[in-house]
């Protein structure tokens, strides 16, 4: 599983969203997250990827892709404060190129 989060500090600051990761990072999955490094998550079982280009600010991702066929990715762009344009999908072939994208490219 791999999410962005713009800044990492939004894992500590949106109500919840810590809660989530730390449930996440229990199961026998890996769970990635991205952002610019405002701040450090500590103690959570998760690799954390740092970075400061736009797409680090500027975009929202959340992919799951299960051992089996199927999954899941959110890709969106900010477009200006509290606006995002993008879309859902469940297309496997479409959930594989995103996960590989931010596999390499963050």
């Amino acid at each position: 599983m791999r999410s962005t989060f713009q800044r990492l500090s939004r894992l500590e600051d949106e109500f919840g969203t810590r809660t989530v990761y730390e449930r996440l990072a229990g199961w026998t999955i890996d769970v990635h997250v991205y952002g610019v490094p405002d701040s450090n998550p500590e103690k959570l079982d998760v690799t954390v990827h740092r970075g400061t280009s736009d797409e680090y600010r500027s975009s929202w991702c959340v992919v799951f892709q299960p051992p089996d066929d199927g999954g899941a990715a959110l890709l969106a762009n900010q477009q200006e404060p509290n606006r995002w344009r993008g879309f859902w999908t469940y297309d496997p072939e479409t959930v594989t190129q995103v996960d590989g994208y931010l596999d390499r490219s963050f």
